[in-house]
């Protein structure tokens, strides 16, 4: 069962429609889908993302995610034939959402479900970002049918910040879109707040004119408030540039964006 320091599971535990993560990297970061049952997950990648991941979202925070900091060891896992060829088929036709089994999108790694509806105090406890938000989510059946449809239709075109595997998995859950464009990922949040924080604690130090020990200790204070007063005003439950999409017109708003056709005369699955 989920913790306030973890939200771990087993595979037992798996319901359809649930979102979950799996972390990546040591850490570094987490590979989000939506669990469809019958050990299959949605889950939406563009397959740079761990080099992506890798090498822009180190931080000195990176660390920090409870107690699934407890050593976690990650074979080399190589991916059934089937879920290869999903991969392969998606990319080479232009739509990065695909369909796996369960165990090649976790690759060797647990298995965490993200927690949607908490309260502020409970979000904030969770430093780390991506692993909790304060958004409700909609019906499992709902959830199920957002990602069956964007599995046909596609989620536009990967972006690290703006539109990524967790911006998927979230608007899987709640319908819920930025109208600024910007992503509303946990990760990212994480990232873009990190920096700010630590800039502007940085800056504290440099500038407080108190000894060292001092500076070092008003700085990190100031960086460490900055970054969670960001983290909760950037979460889509607390956000007030969020409105909600259907999935048809979600589509047809990138495709539009693409000089693309609507979708509108297309028949919505049902598989």
């Amino acid at each position: 069962m989920a913790n306030l320091l973890s939200n771990r599971i087993a595979e037992t535990d798996l319901i359809a429609g649930d979102h979950i993560y799996s972390w990546r990297k040591g850490y570094t970061y987490a590979h989000h889908g939506i669990f469809v049952g019958d050990g299959q997950v949605i889950h939406f990648t563009n397959g740079d993302e761990e080099a992506a991941f890798g090498s822009s979202w180190s931080s000195p925070f990176s660390g920090i995610s409870g107690s699934a900091m407890a050593a976690q060891p990650v074979a080399e896992y190589e991916e059934c034939p089937a879920c290869r060829e999903a991969f392969s088929s998606g990319i080479k036709e232009g739509n990065s959402v695909i369909k796996t089994c369960l165990s090649c999108f976790l690759k060797g790694g647990n298995l965490y479900r993200c927690q949607y509806g908490v309260n502020p105090a409970f979000f904030l406890a969770n430093v780390r970002g991506g692993t909790c938000t304060m958004a409700a989510t909609d019906s499992p059946e709902e959830v199920v049918q957002r990602a069956r449809y964007l599995l046909e239709h596609g989620f536009g075109d990967y972006n690290l910040m703006n539109r990524n595997c967790e911006d998927f998995a979230i608007y899987c859950k709640t319908g819920l879109q930025a109208s600024s464009g910007v992503g509303i990922s946990g990760q990212a949040s994480y990232a873009a707040t990190t920096a700010k924080a630590l800039d502007q604690g940085t800056s504290s130090i440099l500038t407080s004119g108190f000894s060292i020990p001092v500076a070092l200790t008003l700085g990190v204070c100031k960086g460490f408030a900055l970054y969670l007063m960001d983290r909760y005003a950037s979460d889509p439950g607390a956000r007030k540039d969020v409105n909600r999409v259907d999935p048809e017109e979600l589509v047809s708003q990138l495709r539009r964006r693409k000089g693309r056709p609507s979708t509108a005369a297309e028949p919505q699955t049902t598989s």
